[in-house]
């Protein structure tokens, strides 16, 4: 017990140093190559863009099959070791293509990573109970960790927004921050050997994962979901200076959704543990749906009434999150035939890049058309996401039971 709680402190460990500095880099990358490298604001994004295409086209299958052959931890080691390597690179790049080469880098590593993360939590854990508890836990604290590496960010923008040295720390410390993540999950390797003796009828290719009809419109709710959460990181600030809130609501209103989450967590824990995992995804997509209603109910009513529409909804959004972190990975796996889930969850993960390619242009175009029409969108596919979950109902093979601890 105490081997497993040390596994279990080394991976959350990892976790919280790696979203610490995704949170530190993400809302700001663009910032860097501006202030940092000195590039102009369209040729970074289209940079960026290019990068992350080519990432999700060239390598969003190719991680699942990498996962399966070389093992979880080993496969996460190795996307820490490529952005080790790779993170640097930005501190000596200055053109479109050199950006745009580092950036799909990253974002193979990156994805490598997420898509080898249910596996290392089913490796990890002795029993589904156990699971959920992990996935509600990784969820808040990946919650947490984005919002202290932002505002750690947030708070040198504005100490010091045009020095390079403190741009470049951000390069390096990410980079720093990744070699201590691969060496915890180096020292978690051998749970690899494990899982590979326990495998007696492991998923051998896409073909066997696409022949799931379930699984695939299991799937598709999901992208469904990545939609609204992209919408809601997007859409949301502009939206709010459209309706006169001051600059800083935007700022405010994520990080109480992050706390949100975070305060959700035990309670999207519990119904892990107790509820039927499609259920409660069709709940959360159900919640999302209401919260993007109140959204679009704000341009209705007065600023008295927009604030409080405006704190039902990011009320909902962390607990439509907070539950979906808790089970959505959790019925992922139940898809998954033996100890192999990489590729399963490459399919997963690729549905949320699509979700993170095609987003900001889809609701940027909507809101162009009419202030409201992201939030009325997203509430009507969201009913097709609740459907989905519903029908997606898995096959007895794979059974999830629930908690014998459910009414305690």
């Amino acid at each position: 017990m105490t081997v497993r709680r040390s596994y279990h402190l080394g991976y959350l460990t990892a976790m919280v140093i790696d979203t610490t500095g995704n949170g530190l880099w993400v809302p700001f990358a663009l910032l860097f190559f501006m202030h940092g490298r000195g590039m102009r604001l369209a040729d970074t994004g289209a940079a960026l863009t290019i990068g992350s295409l080519i990432s999700l086209s060239g390598g969003g299958l190719l991680t699942g099959a990498l996962v399966d052959r070389i093992g979880t931890f080993r496969a996460a080691t190795l996307g820490s070791l490529i952005r080790v390597i790779a993170f640097p690179c930005y501190l000596v790049a200055h053109t479109i293509a050199a950006v745009a080469a580092i950036a799909a880098a990253v974002s193979f590593a990156g994805r490598l990573f997420w898509v080898a993360h249910p596996g290392m939590v089913r490796a990890l854990t002795p029993s589904e109970d156990a699971r959920v508890g992990m996935f509600s836990l990784i969820g808040a604290l990946r919650s947490i960790g984005l919002g202290i590496g932002g505002l750690i960010a947030s708070l040198g923008v504005w100490a010091q927004p045009g020095s390079r040295l403190f741009w470049n720390f951000i390069v390096v410390a990410n980079s720093i921050s990744f070699a201590v993540c691969g060496l915890l999950f180096w020292r978690l390797r051998h749970l690899d050997r494990k899982n590979e003796h326990r495998t007696d009828s492991a998923v051998g290719s896409y073909r066997e994962v696409f022949a799931q009809r379930q699984f695939l419109v299991f799937v598709a709710a999901v992208f469904v979901l990545a939609l609204a959460n992209v919408g809601f990181d997007s859409i949301l600030p502009v939206y709010l200076l459209a309706l006169g809130f001051p600059a800083w609501t935007a700022p405010v209103a994520y990080l109480l959704a992050s706390i949100f989450v975070g305060a959700f967590a035990p309670l999207a824990t519990k119904w892990g543990r107790c509820g039927s995992g499609p259920h409660l995804l069709a709940l959360a997509a159900g919640l999302l749906g209401i919260a993007f209603a109140a959204l679009t109910a704000m341009v209705t009513v007065d600023n008295v009434g927009r604030t409080a529409l405006l704190a039902t909804a990011v009320t909902l959004f962390g607990l439509a999150v907070a539950t979906f972190g808790a089970t959505a990975l959790k019925t992922m796996l139940s898809y998954v035939p033996g100890g192999k889930a990489g590729r399963h969850s490459a399919v997963y993960s690729l549905a949320w890049g699509i979700a993170i390619a095609i987003g900001p242009g889809l609701f940027s175009s909507l809101f162009t058309l009419g202030r409201v029409l992201p939030w009325m969108f997203l509430a009507v596919v969201l009913v097709f996401a609740i459907a989905a979950f519903l029908v997606s109902r898995r096959t007895t093979r794979y059974p999830i039971t629930a908690s014998p601890n459910c009414g305690s």
